[in-house]
């Protein structure tokens, strides 16, 4: 039976495409309850359509790239397919009021308005140009063509003067140039450019409209006045971020959210695409686009946020960018990623899971510092600095991985990390700085491992450091920790603690429990409690 219906459907489109191929208005008869897929694609006879009562269903690209302009569709459809209309076509839709049609054309921005509502002037080259909105819809969507079949390519200044009805406005795809419409309309919450062919905005494009909350503008905008909306104004821009108009804004200094909605603000900054602000509450994101820079403060203190995933292209991690995310468990890094710049992550407390990309090669001051749930962390060979405090505070840290390419272990790096376990401080380090380890390590059978060329110890680098310091005798870094007034270990006598004096080197302290231990032949003295 399904396929009768399906082949009576399929004959009834044939004939009306036939009998109907020079008519501008394709009235389907009554008694059709289904549109089917692609049953008048590319047709480019149609001007109007008018579907009867009792349609239920318009079917994937019935409507696909034809040359229809107005679909007047009844209260009984129940289902629009995919892209069942022309694709960035200049069509509208006429629909009853409450039904599932008027709220889909509202949501698209594709509700007709009566032509009567508009008055147009003629305009050069045989167009049209709106002169001035009198109705009194809340959402309007301007006509492509005025009630003569003449293209509408212009909005004149002063359309929508002191329209005290209107919430939302759409300008089509035929319009060129617009001139400060919108005066004094105390409603507009939206304003919608997006299809329109509109490339400079030289005035100010609205005056004195308190609840406009924002603006859609196409890609191609070259020139935007920095009074095209008033500097007062919280209106969001939106537009594709990698655009002429995200460009144009951003020469204004003015953010913008991407038109496809993804709660997030960009702007330029030294022709770097910077996601600004996240606007949004979701618990899980995936950045979208091209971004550069993820810049300060962007997602900074959102306790919903648990996961986010940072795209590929994006270079640098701002200024505490997720400062204070309290909730934020899981990142994923991009393979692009080069800096991690200040507190970007600090006070993370949940978070645990992420693994930092080859291509890092700075990691900044407090970067993770107080992420209290971190356990591990390998930094790549690549990375050529780790800020002071980059780890402070996270206190469940056991195991870290330090570059290769090291030159020095910055202040307060692991400053109160009370669970750091076993840590190896790579060959290339000559210095290590002031609070370093201070009141760190697990107990006294961790080890930092040190190189033998350690020049420089800061301040209390090691103060409350429960393991043990292990290096040779006869090093740099032997006599560089002695003179710090820190003991150290070598690694075939871990039970002997040894110091630099004077006279040579002295024994402070053994730990072991061997009944007979044999003390080392470099020994000169044996301090006072080392055998206790």
């Amino acid at each position: 039976m399904k396929k009768i219906l399906w082949a009576l459907m399929a004959a009834l489109t044939i004939l009306l495409i036939a009998g109907l191929a020079a008519a501008e208005t394709l009235a389907i008869p009554e008694g059709v309850t289904e549109i089917g897929e692609e049953a008048f694609w590319g047709d480019m006879s149609l001007d109007e359509v008018v579907l009867p009562e009792g349609v239920r269903t318009i079917g994937d690209r019935a409507f696909a790239a034809s040359s229809a302009r107005r679909f007047v569709l009844p209260a009984s459809l129940e289902q629009i397919g995919d892209q069942a209309f022309p694709e960035n076509g200049s069509y509208d839709i006429e629909a009853p009021e409450g039904s599932f049609a008027y709220q889909w054309a509202v949501e698209n921005n594709r509700l007709a308005a009566p032509l009567e509502d508009f008055v147009f002037v003629n305009w050069l080259g045989g167009n049209s140009c709106l002169r001035q909105y009198v109705g009194t819809a809340s959402h309007v969507n301007i006509p492509a063509y005025d009630a003569n079949g003449k293209k509408v390519v212009c909005v004149n200044n002063r359309a929508f003067y002191r329209n005290e009805t209107v919430v939302s406005v759409t300008v089509p795809e035929t319009v060129t140039e617009i001139w400060s419409p919108f005066q004094q309309c105390p409603l507009l919450t939206s304003i919608d450019l997006s299809r329109s062919q509109v490339t400079v905005i030289d005035s100010q494009l609205c005056i004195s409209c308190p609840s406009l909350e924002w603006i859609a503008l196409p890609d191609h905008i070259t020139e935007i006045d920095s009074s095209f909306i008033p500097s007062s104004s919280t209106a969001i821009c939106k537009c594709s971020p990698e655009s002429e108009t995200g460009m144009a804004l951003s020469a204004i200094n003015r953010q913008f959210m991407n038109i496809y909605p993804d709660d997030c603000l960009y702007g330029y900054k030294e022709d770097m695409l910077c996601l600004e602000k996240y606007l949004g509450t979701e618990a899980e994101v995936i950045i979208s686009g091209a971004v550069d820079k993820i810049s300060d403060h962007a997602f900074g203190e959102n306790s919903a946020l648990q996961s986010v995933v940072i795209p590929e292209g994006v270079k640098i991690i701002g200024q505490s960018a997720f400062y204070g995310c309290s909730a934020l468990e899981t990142v994923v890094f991009p393979n692009t990623l080069e800096e991690i710049e200040l507190s970007a992550f600090k006070s993370c407390s949940a978070l645990k899971d992420f693994t930092l990309p080859d291509s890092l090669r700075i990691l900044g001051n407090y970067a993770f510092s107080r992420c209290e749930s971190l356990t591990s962390v390998h930094i790549p060979d690549y990375a050529e600095s780790v800020g002071s405090s980059c780890f402070s505070g996270c206190t469940n840290l056991e195991n870290v991985h330090l570059p290769n390419q090291l030159t020095a272990v910055s202040a307060y790096l692991f400053e109160y990390c009370g669970s750091l376990g076993n840590i190896s401080i790579p060959d290339s380090v000559t210095g290590i700085g002031k609070y370093a380890f201070y009141n760190s390590g697990k107990d006294s059978n961790q080890k930092i491992l040190l190189p033998d060329h350690i020049e420089t110890v800061g301040e209390s680098a090691f103060s409350g450091y429960k393991g043990m310091l292990v290096t040779e005798f006869d090093t740099v870094t032997a006599d560089t920790i002695s003179d710090s007034e820190y003991s150290f270990t070598t690694p075939d006598r871990l039970d002997f603690r040894y110091r630099y004096i004077d006279d040579g080197l002295a024994l402070t302290k053994y730990t072991g429990t061997d009944p007979e231990p044999i003390i080392a032949e470099e020994i000169v003295e044996i301090s006072r409690g080392a055998f206790e």
